[in-house]
């Protein structure tokens, strides 16, 4: 049953509800990654939906958070295992960026105006496959990387499951409790298990998860359902297809075909004679 499952940190759900409600965890969180000290941090928003227009990419930013001198961070949880899915990381990381600006500065702001941001993906698996457990990128002049050539913008790619720990050893920490729930002798880890335990055992929280979970899993089964409809329709045209090719290699005229099926149109004959002949060129 779902009361029984512990929902752990790295859980998107769970991920969000622990730094969206605690500010001062991520602000140490966000410390931890970048080795700087930040005053303030203020949560913007949770698994919020960039969408300027019906018709361009919208993207869902995890944890979307500012500190006291407008510097912006967005925090994703990535449990994927799949080397595609991790192998777009910096392809999602350009457009987090891109959406996280047009939030942020309105039309009329001035360049000047526009603050560093920092787009940072916790990942239970090696996104780049190089054993690192942190990957730092940000734009630099390839011919000279003195040339001060910089954007503002840097994206940050842990890994839970490193071999070279780059990373300081309170940051080893947090990544080991993410990856399999190892506790350390931290504060920040043990404060965070505790944060994570205490969610666990509320009641209206785990309600509201469920329900989010029950939702999630019934677009699941009717998406599936559709692509398993989809799949028999697209073989069943395949078979289709293989029929009226062999009937029109063996002289059968455009009427006999349609008589044998009845959905198909003269039209649908021509283009299959089409793609016939541009086969045997």
């Amino acid at each position: 049953m779902m009361r029984d499952v512990f929902v752990p940190f790295c859980n998107d759900r769970m991920f969000c509800s622990v730094l969206m409600r605690n500010p001062d965890l991520a602000r140490e969180l966000l410390e931890l990654i970048l080795e700087v000290k930040i005053e303030l941090v203020e949560c913007i928003n949770a698994q919020q939906v960039l969408n300027y227009s019906t018709d361009r990419k919208s993207v869902r930013l995890d944890v979307f958070l500012k500190d006291g001198q407008k510097i912006t961070y967005d925090l994703e949880m990535e449990t994927g295992k799949n080397p595609g899915r991790l192998k777009i990381l910096p392809i999602r990381s350009r457009l987090y960026g891109g959406a996280i600006d047009m939030e942020m500065y309105p039309a009329g702001a001035n360049y000047s105006d526009v603050k560093p941001a920092y787009v940072i993906f916790l990942c239970l698996h090696d996104p780049f496959g190089r054993g690192l457990a942190k990957y730092s990128c940000s734009v630099t002049c390839t011919q000279d990387h003195s040339a001060g050539v910089q954007n503002g913008l840097t994206y940050v790619y842990l890994n839970c499951n490193a071999n070279i720990w780059n990373i300081s050893d309170e940051l080893h920490s947090v990544l080991s409790c993410i990856r399999d729930r190892t506790i350390c002798e931290t504060e920040l880890v043990k404060r965070i298990d505790s944060v994570v335990r205490q969610y666990n055992e509320d009641c209206e929280w785990r309600r509201w998860y469920m329900t989010l979970e029950q939702k999630l899993n019934e677009r699941f089964e009717d998406g599936r359902d559709l692509g398993i409809e989809q799949g028999i329709e697209e073989g069943r045209n395949q078979e289709r297809t293989k029929t009226i090719t062999a009937m029109i290699e063996n002289g059968f005229n455009d009427s006999m075909i349609m008589s044998v099926f009845e959905t198909v149109t003269a039209e649908d004959i021509a283009v299959i004679r089409r793609q016939m002949a541009q086969a045997s060129q």
